[in-house]
């Protein structure tokens, strides 16, 4: 079984086991209420409640519900980008309390921290705010020295007044946000025969790297 994590609302879906009652979110756990199940078919997959392995999260009559595990139910995950799409929409949180639902379908657009979803073998827990696309990324290197001598710098763009965010882990997409004085703000400039490294100071081991 697997947890379906949204890391911004730091909130795992949660089904009742009944039917037609509406996928929510709550605090990651392990009760059975928050675990799923991955099936897969020639067309995408279903995620079966593992409180009754015969009803998966659907899209009926407008509604993000626990329902019949049929047509209604096929979905599609991209495990890049963390979408889990139906017809073409992609599944959002929705934490505005004046609204009684919890899920909905909506355009897919990478800004909506609310749409990504990590689909996790063991209960999550949250390391970072959820990442946007910017045009680099981050990656493990060994071939340069792991412990610079230049002071740190910040990376700062003018115009949206916000410095480069490193992410802690290897593969997250670096942001831009708000400056603040954090090691994740900060960033080493290595000079090598080769052509300069920029190092994240809150991860020695990982550098800038653009695709």
């Amino acid at each position: 079984s697997v947890w379906i994590y949204n890391e911004y609302l730091d909130s795992c879906l949660y089904a009742s086991g009944y039917s037609d009652e509406p996928i929510t979110y709550d605090n990651c756990n392990n009760s059975i209420d928050n675990k799923w199940y991955v099936g897969e078919d020639d067309y995408g997959i279903y995620f079966m409640s593992a409180t009754n392995r015969e009803m998966c999260i659907s899209y009926v009559d407008n509604q993000i519900i626990l329902a019949k595990c049929d047509e209604n139910a096929l979905m599609i995950y991209d495990e890049v980008s963390k979408f889990i799409k139906s017809d073409n929409m992609c599944v959002s949180a929705i934490d505005d309390l004046m609204v009684d639902e919890f899920l909905k379908l909506t355009k897919c657009d990478r800004h909506n921290k609310k749409i990504f979803w990590e689909i996790s073998n063991k209960k999550p827990t949250k390391k970072i705010n959820t990442t946007t696309t910017t045009t680099t990324t981050t990656t493990t290197t060994t071939t340069i020295d792991p412990t610079p001598t230049s002071k740190p710098m910040w990376i700062y763009n003018e115009y949206t007044e916000k410095c480069l965010y490193a992410p802690e882990y290897e593969d997250e997409i670096p942001t831009y946000e708000k400056c603040d004085n954090t090691d994740n703000y900060q960033w080493y400039v290595v000079n090598t025969k080769g052509g300069a490294f920029f190092k994240s100071k809150s991860n020695l081991d990982l550098c800038l790297r653009s695709f």
